[in-house]
């Protein structure tokens, strides 16, 4: 798992990429990133 900080530069470097998409499941302290391809792109 990443901590906080470690999940929040993952979501802000991918956030202008248009062919993906990221998002946090789960509660601390197994809270984890996904990033998935866009779908109709």
């Amino acid at each position: 798992p990443m901590n906080p900080y470690e999940r929040r530069i993952i979501h802000y470097s991918l956030q202008k990429n248009p062919y993906v998409e990221t998002y946090s499941i789960g509660e601390e302290p197994n809270r984890r990133v996904v990033i998935k391809v866009k779908e109709n792109q």
